[in-house]
């Protein structure tokens, strides 16, 4: 502490007057001191305890305001927090024991309720192990067990498996076939994924063929299979595949066209057909019903395939030579978009072009005025696209469009999903155009994903 020199008088009062208010201030800190600890005091016996039991109000404060002050403090602090944590203990306590639909209840409360969840993940008809335990067998029921030999085991397959049929006439092709349903193998096949539309267009041709078990004429090969049936008849054979492989009802989930409410709709194979024109039991199909009598010979009666009608557009005034295409024809032309596709990448090559080159099928030749009253011969594919989509489209697209199928209209077999009307809404729906190559390429992947 740094000496102060008191040689005068007025040194003297002057240090005099400063150790007075250092005492006073020292006592009114002290009191202060003793002041806020009795209030902590106070409080602390306010406050209920769990662990230790509140200050008696005998106990004579004065005697621990300097002492204890600090150890009241520490002694006090723990109090409070069993406290808080004990109300937390009973909180938790009460909320194990709720029944768990509370909870769940409580957890979803703010979401929308959505009844049949589970039927989402897992549709009504999955099958479950229960499903199958009818089907389980032990031991004992392999009895009599041997080796088979190759001769064996393929007699014993065709005694067991016996796929179900269905006998399709092609009208405009002018001949019958017996096709067989799919097997496993084969849903495989149209299961797997396949690079371009012209694959897979040949691994349909294929696998149709490869089901056919009787002909009304002589087998064709394969090659003469897709020559000698027209492309308008490409549908009956799916509808032939599609009835022997599903010949059971089927079930349809549809939109209403006017609501947008989804309804189940169950309808037969045989259903599907829509239209049957007087023409089908004419003459061409007492024909084709007549030569079953003799199943396996002859040739195919199928004119009309190889009929041919010259047009005259009115816009351009370009000749066509209309054809009822092949479904070889069909491929080939899908096998030629292919290549322009790849070929051509600066020119409009869309879905558009797929819907020209259709028609460029049923153009056999295209003859073009050369100004001189003569005509110009077109016969190849890519040079009939080239003028085809120069063409006006006020009458000569749409000619082309509708032109080829006019030809054969009343033996066309058309299928579709018949109208039905709205529960919903009581309106009616229209017919809906079965598409059989998506639906067997739709069900073909449900058995593989399961």
């Amino acid at each position: 502490m740094k000496e102060k020199n008191l040689n005068t008088e007025k040194d003297i009062l002057d240090f005099l007057q400063e150790e007075e208010k250092t005492e006073v201030k020292s006592e009114i800190d002290q009191n202060e001191e003793n002041d806020l600890i009795n209030e902590v005091l106070k409080v602390s016996k306010e406050q209920p305890s769990l662990d230790t039991p509140p200050v008696a109000e005998e106990e004579s404060l004065p005697e621990i305001i300097v002492e204890k002050k600090e150890e009241i403090v520490e002694e006090q602090k723990p109090d409070i927090n069993s406290y808080a944590a004990s109300l937390v203990s009973e909180k938790l306590a009460e909320i194990e024991t709720m029944p768990e639909a509370t909870i769940i209840n409580e957890a979803v409360s703010s979401e929308e309720q959505k009844p049949e969840v589970h039927s989402i993940v897992k549709p009504k008809n999955e099958p479950t192990l229960a499903d199958y335990a009818k089907y389980k067998v032990s031991e004992n029921d392999l009895l009599s067990v041997r080796q088979g030999s190759y001769i064996d085991l393929e007699n014993a397959s065709k005694r067991i498996n016996v796929y179900p049929k269905q006998k399709v006439s092609l009208l405009v092709s002018g001949y019958s076939v017996l096709l067989e349903s799919l097997n496993y193998a084969d849903s495989t096949a149209l299961a797997t994924e396949m690079s371009d539309k012209y694959s897979k267009t040949k691994a349909m041709y294929r696998i149709i063929y490869s089901k056919i078990r009787e002909w009304s004429c002589r087998p064709l090969s394969f090659n003469e299979f897709i020559e000698k049936t027209a492309y308008v008849d490409y549908d009956t054979l799916l509808f032939g595949l599609y009835s022997a492989t599903y010949p059971d009802e089927q079930e349809y989930d549809l939109d209403c066209q006017h609501c947008g409410a989804t309804n189940k709709i169950t309808v037969t194979p045989q259903k599907l057909v829509s239209n049957q024109s007087e023409a089908i039991f004419g003459a061409i199909g007492a024909q084709i019903n007549k030569e079953w009598e003799n199943p396996g010979q002859g040739e195919p009666i199928g004119d009309l395939a190889k009929k041919t009608e010259l047009v005259k557009l009115p816009d351009s005034g370009y000749i066509v030579k209309f054809q009822n295409p092949s479904i070889s024809a069909f491929l080939s032309t899908t096998q030629k978009l292919n290549e322009l596709f790849r070929t051509k990448k600066d020119v409009e090559l869309n879905a558009g072009m797929e819907l020209i080159g259709g028609n460029c099928m049923t153009i056999k030749e295209l003859y073009m005025p050369d100004g001189k009253g003569g005509f110009f011969k077109v016969d190849n594919f890519n040079n009939i696209l080239d003028q085809i989509k120069k063409l006006s489209p006020k009458t000569d697209c749409k000619l082309l469009a509708t032109y080829p199928n006019l030809m054969t209209k009343d033996l066309i077999i058309e299928y579709s999903i018949p109208g039905y009307t709205c529960p919903h809404c009581t309106a009616k729906n229209a017919d809906i155009p079965m598409d059989f190559e998506s639906t067997l390429l739709f069900k073909s992947r449900e058995i593989m994903v399961g």
